[in-house]
């Protein structure tokens, strides 16, 4: 083409499009609903493990019930300083010395990582080390939350990231939303398009024994009236039963290829 070489001459180029061959995913709820029980499930997947959680909440239990637990590693981070220390330092020296086995990065919760931005801030306020500014708190939540995201999917490795799940309601119209849940509308609107999957997952039907009207107890939703989803390819259901990561990768990279495999 004609164009290409204006481009070349600029430094630059067109790329061709590349088989997806790992994807990012945030994947939202409330407490219980089973997020970190989805995210446990990638170490069943050959593509997706060995995984690496690092764990804001401090709420292993569901990682030791559902995950291959020979493929899973899970780091625990109380502060912001603790998790900056590990996507700064450990994960970049374990990468050049190539010594970083992990084919995914599960960050579980969004929100409580914001939570530590915030504290983080605060006492760098009091402290003096930082003038007083009730501004500076909201635009750090996102502008350093923004950054690790970019970090993380720099790697080249799947990323499952978590959040709770905030519902608000139209005063007007009475028309109740749910979204990933974020501090700061700018964290809310500018967050979620980051990722090539953004579902909703929420508990379904009964816990019980025997209850054949509700025989799925969770769903996985990524087109929903009520919910700022987005479906990461044209392929992949507006809503998925009784979900699992073996299921979602199967779905995503093959049909994502397929599509490209097409366009070829």
């Amino acid at each position: 083409m004609g164009f290409a070489k204006y481009l070349k001459a600029s430094g630059l180029e067109t790329v061709p499009p590349e088989r997806l061959k790992v994807f990012s995913a945030l994947v939202y709820g409330e407490s219980g609903a089973g997020k970190s029980t989805l995210a446990a499930t990638s170490s069943l997947v050959d593509g997706m493990s060995p995984v690496l959680v690092i764990d804001a909440e401090r709420h292993t239990m569901a990682y030791g019930e559902h995950a291959d637990l020979e493929n899973l590693d899970i780091v625990s981070v109380d502060t912001w300083a603790d998790l900056l220390s590990i996507v700064r330092n450990v994960i970049p020296d374990a990468v050049k010395a190539g010594e970083f086995p992990y084919k995914t990065i599960v960050v579980d919760t969004m929100d409580r990582v914001q939570e530590l931005i915030m504290e983080d801030e605060k006492r760098e306020q009091a402290a003096g080390r930082k003038a007083k500014d009730g501004f500076a708190v909201w635009n750090r939540v996102y502008d350093d939350l923004s950054r690790l995201i970019s970090r993380l999917q720099a790697l080249g490795v799947n990323l499952i990231l978590t959040a709770h799940a905030d519902r608000t309601q139209n005063q007007i119209t009475g028309e109740e939303r749910v979204s990933p849940k974020f501090f700061g509308k700018v964290s809310v609107s500018q967050i979620p398009p980051k990722f090539d999957m953004v579902a909703y997952l929420k508990r379904i039907g009964s816990a019980e024994e025997g209850d054949d009207d509700n025989p799925h107890l969770r769903a996985l939703v990524t087109a929903h009236p009520d919910a700022e989803t987005k479906a990461p390819t044209s392929g992949f259901p507006a809503v998925m039963y009784d979900p699992n990561m073996p299921k979602i990768y199967t779905l995503i990279i093959n049909t994502t290829n397929e599509e490209n495999s097409t366009d070829d």
